[in-house]
């Protein structure tokens, strides 16, 4: 890269948007931040730095979307109706090339111009390298966005899949398990944070549970007391809103299959 082999060169990259600030900063002010960077990570020595370019690229990553392979067919007919343009990296083909394979194609132009007649095109289309694979639409170009399929068949979408699919359940014995160790651990975590910081008098307002749950008090015992009786309470609470809530649900289901029936009927008749 540089003339004198005894020299290296260092190639730095940041990527930017075009409105941010460090992209209208001048190449002297690139440069040093560059230097210093280095230097942080132990690279090099500021002093040792002769020289430095700055290379301003925009729009330099490709975007697959999902009209990617129809539009770049578009282009890459139009291209081969001149027969002296040769396209190369990433920018000349539109594919998120590694830097081996955008050298790649420039060597391929180079002996193109020179007379060969190698298919830059075909650079980086080995399977190794592309994603996870799934059919393209285009043999060896990369894969696009694609909508994703739904869960139910689009076939024959019976009411009572549908249905089924839309109204999942909630399992009472687990959100009733769930309520109660919150309940439960919120409530001795809040006593036993009293009895280590409170004085004579501990959790006036904490003790008001006493109205609600037998035998607790701001105490060691009633600790665990509370442990147990607010895992119960928060087990009935949240298994009654499960349950309850599946029922609510349900009657709802059979609602939307009943008005279902009566459409397709009224369609058949």
């Amino acid at each position: 890269m540089v003339p004198d082999p005894s020299k290296t060169s260092l190639g730095l990259e940041y990527f930017l948007w075009q409105d941010e600030e460090m992209w209208g900063w001048t190449d002297d002010r690139l440069i040093e931040f560059g230097i210093r960077e280095c230097a942080a990570l132990g690279l090099i020595e500021p002093g040792e730095v002769e020289d430095g370019a700055i290379v301003r690229m925009k729009k330099a990553y490709p975007i697959y979307d999902h009209t990617y392979t129809e539009s770049l067919a578009t282009i890459r007919c139009f291209l081969e109706t001149l027969p002296n343009l040769q396209t190369i990296g990433r920018n000349g083909l539109h594919r998120y090339n590694n830097q081996d394979h955008s050298m790649l194609t420039g060597i391929y132009a180079a002996r193109n111009i020179a007379g060969e007649k190698l298919d830059v095109w075909s650079v980086n289309t080995e399977k190794e390298y592309l994603e996870e694979e799934v059919t393209p639409s285009v043999a060896g170009d990369r894969l696009v966005p694609v909508a994703i399929v739904p869960a139910v068949s689009e076939a024959d979408p019976s009411p009572d899949v549908l249905i089924e699919n839309i109204f999942a359940k909630l399992d009472p014995v687990a959100m009733g398990g769930a309520m109660g160790g919150v309940g439960g651990f919120a409530l001795f975590l809040a006593t036993v944070l009293l009895l280590l910081t409170g004085g004579e008098v501990s959790g006036p307002s904490l003790s008001l549970f006493a109205n609600y749950l037998i035998g607790y008090r701001v105490t060691w015992v009633g600790a665990f007391v509370g442990l147990v009786e607010a895992a119960a309470l928060g087990f009935i609470i949240g298994f009654l809103f499960a349950h309850l809530r599946n029922l609510g649900l349900a009657a709802y289901a059979y609602y939307l299959k009943r008005r279902m029936e009566g459409e397709i009927s009224q369609d058949i008749f």
